[in-house]
Order: structure tokens, then sequence, then C-alpha cells
């Protein structure tokens, strides 16, 4: 068992700046991106910090996961909860705009107020 430990800190943040000059740059040096993040790692590192470590550079090769594309039936949701509660489509609620609360529209009044 190694008894070297990785610095998390420093290691997490340059796997996520590794990451995202990989998505950003269309043909990123991938290869060198993983070279230097296993230079963080100590060769005596304990088995479990080489294998979280291992994971995350050999997950820098994987392409991104692909725009998530909503159903119809997931529009078609959101469009009856926009009918159902009165809301437009900026997300506000009818009444609020019209500057109506239901405690005005039922008379309530707020505490203090005559």
């Amino acid at each position: 068992m190694g008894g070297g430990n990785v610095e998390r800190a420093v290691f997490n943040e340059a796997f996520y700046e590794a990451r995202e000059r990989v998505r950003r740059a269309e043909g990123a040096d991938v290869a060198a991106e993983q070279v230097a993040l296993r230079a963080l790692v100590p060769e005596d590192a304990s088995e479990h910090d080489r294998g979280w470590t291992g994971q995350l550079i050999a997950s820098l090769a994987d392409p991104p996961a692909p725009p998530r594309q909503w159903s119809e039936y997931y529009h078609q949701a959101g469009a009856a909860h926009a009918a159902a509660y009165g809301v437009d489509a900026d997300g506000q609620r009818e009444d609020r705009r019209a500057g109506r609360t239901p405690a005005k529209d039922l008379g309530v009044l707020r505490a203090g107020s005559s």
C-alpha cells in the first residue's frame, strides 16, 4: 500500500480545468492533458487514490453526452402546467403580474393595516 497522498484540491481543480479545455477546444490534446494529470498522482499513492484519479483521467477521452432531447410529451406537460396555474412563458403567474395576490382577492388584510 502506498504512502503518497494525492492533493485532492489541486488534482480536482486541474481535472476540471483540463475537462473544460477538452470540451471547449476542437481537437484538444487529450493525451497531453492526461499526462499532466497523471503527474499529479504520486507513484506511491494508495490503490484507492490511483483508482479514482485513474477513472477521472481516463474519462477525459470519453465524448461528452449529447444534449438532452425532450419528448413532445414533456412540452405538452409544460403547456398543461402553464394553463392550469396561469403561468406565462416567462414563468410569471398572471395574478402576480396584475398586482393581485390571493390574500387581496379574498379581502385579507396584513397585520397592522386597516
